[in-house]
């Protein structure tokens, strides 16, 4: 079945429909926004911070990033690369006892195999629990990006340094 290209007078009434099924408020934003501004409120830009170390002679760059619903923690020494993403979360037991906490640390990104980058994320973990004010406090989920150096991964030196820094 060939089909008939749409006339004019088609589009037009096409056109019509929508425009009578917006209220007026509806259509006078329509209007005034044919050049929005695409930058974003700097109230809903992240805090970030960084900081640029040393330890054991090997350049290691940090940065956190907090958003409103978790935060973001890199480290790297490869020139700002990823590396291996990591999701963690601490998972309250309700039991009294301030020692039944759970950790749940996920690979998203990278390395599955590699053990030692989620004893680095727990760690880290362990680091912020440390900073609430109560045991009552939520501690959001981590965003862990991580990219170290094979011969500086299982340094306890350099592990100790990466943690003291973070």
């Amino acid at each position: 079945m060939a089909s008939k290209a749409p006339n004019k007078d088609s589009e037009v009434a096409s056109s019509d429909v929508v425009e009578k099924s917006l209220t007026p408020a509806m259509q006078a934003t329509s209007i005034s926004q044919e050049s929005p501004s695409w930058s974003p409120s700097p109230t809903s830009l992240p805090t970030t911070l960084t900081r640029s170390v040393e330890i054991l002679g090997v350049a290691t760059d940090c940065w956190v990033q907090l958003f409103g619903d978790r935060i973001l923690f890199g480290v790297s020494q490869l020139q700002g690369k990823v590396g291996t993403m990591i999701s963690c979360q601490v998972e309250d037991s309700g039991i009294i006892d301030g020692n039944a906490t759970r950790f749940n640390i996920e690979v998203l990104l990278g390395k599955r195999d590699d053990d030692m980058l989620g004893v680095y994320a727990r760690r880290i973990l362990d680091q912020i629990l440390k900073l609430r004010t109560s045991l009552q406090d939520a501690c959001p989920p981590i965003l862990l990006a991580i990219s170290l150096k094979p011969q500086t991964q299982k340094d306890p030196v350099m592990f100790n340094g990466i943690i003291d820094t973070v």
